[in-house]
């Protein structure tokens, strides 16, 4: 492994222990019937998917860096993880298999992809006194309805599929 990717490890590492953690919580408190339990549970799945999806994007990094494909962690997508290594021909068997989960619709990283994107990503909206294009985040209300594709994401079963990836891509390293 190289120096540069190992340096990445220890994140991808620390937002898996946290959404273990969370996911813990997540499943005392849904055994909970108390009036705040509606709002815990809101809470910990939207913890749980952002540190699930920054486990993806370090993961990313630790490919980056690993085959020395210049990024920026802002910035980085598949995508162009998957361009760079294309021109190499390098690093084929862990970009084929991400690229292969995010295009499959029903995948757990692509619900996860957009489960993310649902609660987190801002959305343009036109300002109606100035004509400018704010970006506004965009908050899910704890009683809106649940878009179909959250509504089947399982956090923990994303949870041991996305720490089963990190240790099948890290083993590939260590066949290299």
């Amino acid at each position: 492994m190289a120096d540069k990717a190992s340096n990445w490890v220890p994140l991808t590492n620390e937002k898996l222990y946290f959404a273990q953690v969370i996911l813990d919580y997540l499943k005392d408190e849904q055994a909970k019937e108390s009036v705040f339990s509606k709002n815990r549970i809101a809470a910990l799945e939207e913890s749980a998917v952002s540190h699930l999806y920054n486990a993806y994007i370090a993961l990313l990094c630790e490919l980056a860096a690993e085959h020395n494909v210049p990024f920026q962690v802002e910035q980085l997508t598949l995508n162009q993880l998957n361009e760079a290594l294309m021109q190499r021909d390098d690093g084929r068997r862990e970009i084929a298999e991400l690229m292969a989960l995010l295009s499959e619709p029903g995948s757990w990283l692509s619900r996860l992809h957009q489960s993310y994107r649902n609660r987190f990503v801002a959305k343009q909206k036109k300002s109606e006194y100035k004509g400018e294009e704010p970006e506004l985040l965009s908050l899910v209300a704890i009683d809106a309805s649940v878009d179909e594709s959250e509504e089947n994401l399982d956090l923990l079963g994303a949870y041991q599929a996305m720490k089963q990836l990190v240790d099948q891509v890290r083993s590939y390293r260590l066949e290299d």
